[in-house]
């Protein structure tokens, strides 16, 4: 008994040309990999693309921008592979004087200043 492929449906169904019969027909293993391996990359394109328009409204910088789409391209060459946020993050620390500048102010702007009483009194001369 021959099924002809040419006859599938969208519902993945055919017709056996021997009895008439709609029979259900399954993806191969083969075809899942194909599938995913596209959906990947039509994730990643539509990603792209989020990330240009998000710098064009002004809510990435152009460095943001460059990073972004720099580790999508990297993301994009290796098949099967995806990416999450924590494979991001070395991106996201803040290194610097402003960084430094944050540290000391922000204990004092979220009222998680250090207790009077571990504030040393200041030296008379």
């Amino acid at each position: 008994m021959t099924l002809l492929v040419d006859t599938l449906t969208e519902d993945h169904h055919i017709v056996c040309p021997a009895c008439e019969e709609d029979v259900e027909v399954e993806p191969t293993a083969d075809e899942y990999r194909e599938m995913t391996e596209e959906c990947r990359l039509r994730l990643l394109k539509a990603m792209k693309v989020s990330c240009w328009r998000q710098f064009e409204q002004g809510v990435l910088t152009e460095e943001a921008v460059q990073v972004l789409i720099e580790f999508l391209d990297t993301v994009e060459d290796n098949p099967f592979q995806m990416f999450h946020a924590v494979d991001l993050k070395k991106f996201w620390i803040v290194k610097g004087g402003l960084a430094w500048l944050r540290d000391k102010l922000m204990p004092h702007t979220l009222a998680l200043a250090v207790p009077e009483e571990a504030i040393p009194e200041p030296k008379q001369r």
